[in-house]
């Protein structure tokens, strides 16, 4: 005959308790990080199930989408994106939205011959002229770059983003002259120290050595920031079980 097991101490584990009861968001307040990750894993999923006993239509399918997207997951995205267009095709804004997704999904299959198709009917889109720029950059594709990301810059020269990939295609191109301003512009956004690396060959191919060796300076600082905090982040989400309760707790 198999023993019961032990009844919780809701005093002592309240977030295993509130999980029990179905009150995700206090467990995931009351406990560490198995319990938050345990919690909104529930919730995610209860959301899920509600959305899955809806009526199809392309509300469901976009939200479903900005769901995907918000948890970091680019190519269940561009599936929602998908079925959302095949509801309302033609729908602009759908289609800005799945080309957003299949940029961040790195599907350049179905990437560039849409973004070629649109840029058909709005050449001078700042948007469309950095996406198609971009990944033609990600390809090792650098001079084919250049032009997308110029138009892009030109009309939104505040977009640090494409003031960066055009500083990367010009350097890569092997403009280094015209790719400094681009790189120095951009710089904020280096949070691992590649910008900085690209900035050090570009100064060296230019001459100005002393510039080169302070930018690589900083790119090893950035590097070793960057590392450090893969590291921090990489145990905090090493998440193990609690142990279950020892004989004898009720």
């Amino acid at each position: 005959r198999e023993r019961a097991l032990p009844k919780l101490n809701c005093a002592v584990e309240k977030a295993a308790c509130a999980f029990a009861a179905g009150r995700y968001l206090e467990a995931a307040a009351a406990g560490g990080a198995y319990w938050r990750a345990k919690a909104y894993n529930e919730l995610a999923r209860r959301a899920f199930a509600q959305l899955g006993a809806l009526p199809e239509s392309m509300e469901l399918f976009a939200l479903r989408a900005e769901i995907a997207s918000g948890r970091g997951q680019p190519l269940a995205a561009v599936e929602e994106w998908t079925k959302a267009l095949r509801l309302a095709p033609g729908d602009e804004r759908l289609e800005r939205e799945l080309i957003a997704a299949l940029a961040e999904a790195r599907d350049y299959d179905r990437l560039l011959p849409l973004l070629r198709a649109h840029l058909t009917r709005a050449p001078g889109d700042a948007e469309l002229n950095y996406f198609l720029g971009d990944a033609l950059l990600r390809q090792e594709k650098p001079e084919e770059a250049v032009p997308y990301l110029e138009k892009a810059v030109k009309s939104s020269p505040q977009v640090l983003a494409g003031r960066a990939s055009l500083g990367q295609a010009l350097a890569r191109a092997g403009r280094a002259a015209e790719a400094i301003p681009h790189l120095e512009a951009a710089l904020r956004l280096d949070d691992d120290g590649a910008l900085n690396y690209q900035l050090s060959r570009a100064y060296q191919a230019s001459g100005q050595a002393d510039k080169a060796r302070a930018a690589l300076a900083r790119y090893q600082e950035l590097q070793t920031r960057s590392e450090a905090a893969k590291r921090d982040l990489e145990s905090q989400i090493e998440i193990t079980a609690p142990s279950p309760p020892t004989p004898g707790r009720y």
